[in-house]
């Protein structure tokens, strides 16, 4: 299914120029590590949202689990991280990768997140064969880690393969969290590639001591998107 260009209009918008590559895998682990206090969190995760079908092949906007909607959390911010629009035969503007919404917010004194960022995970098509981009926050498996919740972001037939993300509600009980450090994606514009900007550094790359690890890409299907990883 795919949607009419004026309908989508909001979901598309303009990054950088950038090259990169991809990070390294870390050591497989499932569990998340290394964990850090939330002093030493400076930006916050809120939860993502983008356009997939359902259980029952409808295409719609996707829930966040910090809102219980396609939104985010009062007081985050809703960056877009993917989504790009293609010409048609007809030189109409149409949906090429449908779009994704990261929320984030700067931390103030004490602050905790909504969520925890358990990483990404998604699936694309190689050498005549699918091929899944594991999640290195989960070990590098196909999934997320123990007691995370799985929530899918991408995946229209005919126009996105599928893309996770996974997540945990905080509480006062959890003592320590995974740092968050963004995630970015590609697009064309006129011929040329660029980049969305990741809103934790406000530029395409990911924060120091953090690497890029791809995890969605398909040539001539899909843009591609990293996720930021901790080097160590």
């Amino acid at each position: 299914m795919r949607l009419k260009f004026s309908a989508l209009k909001y979901f598309v918008g303009f990054g950088l120029v950038m090259n990169i590559g991809c990070g390294t895998n870390p050591e497989s682990t499932r569990k998340l590590t290394p964990p850090i206090t939330v002093t030493s969190v400076k930006i916050l995760f809120g939860g993502m949202y983008g356009y997939a079908e359902d259980e029952n092949k409808v295409a719609k906007l996707t829930i966040n689990p910090a809102t219980d909607s396609s939104s985010c959390p009062v007081g985050y911010t809703a960056t877009q991280i993917f989504g790009a629009l293609k010409l048609n035969a007809e030189q109409k503007q149409e949906v090429f990768d449908h779009s994704v919404f990261l929320c984030t917010k700067e931390a103030a004194s004490g602050d905790a997140p909504l969520l925890i960022y358990g990483g990404m995970w998604g699936s694309g098509y190689q050498d005549g064969k699918k091929v899944t981009f594991l999640n290195a926050f989960s070990g590098n498996i196909e999934g997320c880690p123990e007691n995370f919740t799985d929530t899918k972001i991408l995946g229209v037939n005919n126009v996105d393969w599928d893309l996770h993300f996974c997540s945990q509600k905080s509480s006062p009980a959890l003592e320590f969290y995974q740092s968050f450090s963004g995630a970015f994606g590609s697009y064309s514009l006129d011929g040329t590639t660029l980049w969305y900007n990741n809103p934790v550094t406000t530029t395409p790359i990911c924060p120091t001591n953090t690497k890029a690890t791809k995890v969605f890409g398909t040539s001539g299907v899909d843009w591609t998107m990293y996720q930021c990883v901790p080097s160590y």
